[in-house]
């Protein structure tokens, strides 16, 4: 699973749309955090070399990334945010991104964009990832809710008190 979810985040910060789509087909999940925090951090925890593992990083993600910052729980929304890729930030959005998810930072994809337009396209499809998160809870709440006319307590006797 981690070259997967290694090898969509290289394909979208890239900006290789057709491997995207094909990745997301087979199954990537655009919601997984990646695991890198920074390349110091990265070094202390496997044993390689500092300069390896920069080097390994600016291969992967070219030299656009600041090897200084954390990405520890960046998706691959924040990746395509921060490459400024808008067709593979709508790409991630249609096949169920969620724009609301924070990195360990605390920040959201829309933090990291300069672009206009990718930030009314995260704006507008934040509103429906909102409205659909509201309905799956309602939904949610109805489905497993307690009903008076269904449920006997003991404590009650009978049946529990309407509300």
């Amino acid at each position: 699973i981690f070259w997967f979810g290694l090898l969509f985040k290289l394909q979208l910060f890239n900006g290789n749309y057709d491997a995207v789509k094909v990745l997301l087909a087979e199954g990537a999940n655009p919601n997984l955090g990646d695991e890198f925090s920074n390349v110091k951090t990265k070094s202390k925890e496997t044993g390689f070399p500092t300069p390896v593992i920069y080097a390994t990083r600016e291969a992967e993600f070219n030299d656009r990334l600041n090897h200084r910052s954390t990405y520890y729980g960046f998706t691959a929304l924040h990746y395509a945010v921060l490459a400024d890729r808008i067709e593979i930030v709508r790409i991630l959005l249609e096949n169920g991104a969620n724009p609301t998810i924070e990195n360990s930072s605390g920040h959201r994809p829309l933090d990291y964009s300069h672009d206009e337009d990718i930030k009314d396209l995260i704006l507008e499809y934040t509103t429906k990832f909102d409205e659909l998160l509201r309905q799956k809870e309602a939904e949610e709440r109805r489905k497993f809710s307690i009903r008076s006319e269904n449920y006997t307590s003991p404590h009650w006797g009978n049946k529990v008190p309407s509300q």
